[in-house]
């Protein structure tokens, strides 16, 4: 019998590159034609497994890996999978391309099969650092794909990293020069991050920390100057073209995730689907729980998944779901850090003090709530 979920937001995740990048720690491995056919099948597999109700969904995300590496045949088959036309309410549908893999018989499937948003992964438009975390696209290539893409009227995002060795303020403003030049309304910004596990970690890759900080306050103060609003903790946005999707994660909204280390939440459980591709494309999802089953529990998550939310936190959201006054509750801790948040019209905002040290925020609100 199939599992019922009334949920927001619907995750598919596709973990199939062309290359791998040498800073990535996703659920990924290089592209294999036959080990991919089979994978869409334990991906059908895994979705007949849900009945959903399809009034609520408002958003579909395709994302990976690189769901562009997939041929014009499986990319079919995982939009016959998807089934877009099934979901009368749906707002926003995106999927993840890199530009040595997107062609323009692939962006008219994605057309037709009601993508309205695309996210490409850039990083940058400097082809000596792309080459330095093993990024195979050029400038050339990167520039023909957003003019495909403006050209579809497609909503396009765009990924820029900082933090790159050698990487200058010249560079960030370089980047920034293509956001008004192909009609840019949103990106997402990323420091690098040496993950273990990564070719980078392996090679003992050192950060220039402070050279970071320097370019994170360059990219920030530019990007408000263009217009844009820094609405979530990487992401920023202008003329309102928020990710409909992320804000789902951002506002503790129902999602399904289906893949190979897709990640869920559905009545306050938190579950991810096994990282093994052998295990997936036999129907062993082996996937790890997380149950909210206190209230302290569900308190502590909220807060940890809503403070990255740069619009402002609702707090009528917690008087409705835990009978709390949150400014109440909370009385101390706000008057104590009143150089990092403050609240207006009944929503939580932060500084830019508070945004800069977000981390230390959530454990003040989450050690008071240890100790009560």
């Amino acid at each position: 019998m199939a599992n019922q979920v009334k949920v927001e937001g619907l995750y598919y995740h596709v973990p199939f590159c062309d290359s791998i990048c040498s800073y990535c720690d996703f659920a990924k491995m290089f592209y294999n034609e036959q080990i991919a056919d089979e994978y869409l099948d334990a991906l059908a597999y895994e979705r007949s497994q849900y009945e959903i109700d399809t009034n609520c969904v408002r958003t579909i995300y395709i994302g990976g890996g690189t769901p562009s590496s997939l041929n014009i045949k499986q990319l079919t088959k995982l939009f016959d999978i998807i089934k877009a036309s099934d979901y009368p309410n749906l707002e926003e549908f995106t999927i993840e391309v890199n530009p040595e893999s997107v062609t323009k018989d692939k962006i008219e499937l994605f057309v037709s099969n009601k993508i309205n948003r695309v996210s490409l992964g850039v990083q940058t438009f400097n082809e000596e650092l792309l080459h330095s975390i093993n990024r195979k696209h050029t400038l050339k290539e990167i520039e023909e794909v957003l003019t495909l893409l403006n050209s579809y009227n497609l909503d396009v995002s765009i990924d820029l990293m900082y933090g790159l060795e050698k990487q200058r303020i010249e560079d960030i403003k370089n980047d920034l020069s293509y956001l008004e030049k192909y009609h840019i309304k949103h990106l997402s910004a990323y420091s690098l991050i040496l993950e273990e596990g990564t070719v980078l970690y392996n090679e003992n890759y050192i950060k220039d920390e402070s050279n970071d900080e320097v370019l994170e306050a360059y990219l920030h103060d530019q990007l408000k100057q263009l217009g844009y609003v820094h609405y979530e903790v990487s992401n920023y946005a202008k003329e309102y073209h928020y990710s409909k999707h992320n804000l789902l994660y951002w506002t503790s909204k129902p999602y399904l995730g289906l893949g190979l280390g897709a990640s869920s939440y559905i009545d306050n459980v938190r579950f991810t689907n096994t990282r093994s591709i052998t295990n997936y494309n036999k129907h062993h999802f082996n996937r790890e729980y997380e149950y909210l089953d206190t209230l302290q529990k569900q308190l502590i998550d909220d807060i940890v998944v809503q403070f990255r939310n740069f619009l402002g936190i609702d707090l009528d959201y917690f008087k409705i779901k835990y009978s709390i006054d949150f400014k109440r509750l909370f009385e101390s801790v706000i008057i104590d850090n009143n150089s990092y948040l403050y609240i207006k019209d009944n929503k939580l905002y932060f500084t830019k003090k508070g945004q800069d040290y977000l981390n230390d925020v959530i454990l003040f609100f989450i050690e008071y709530l240890e100790e009560e």
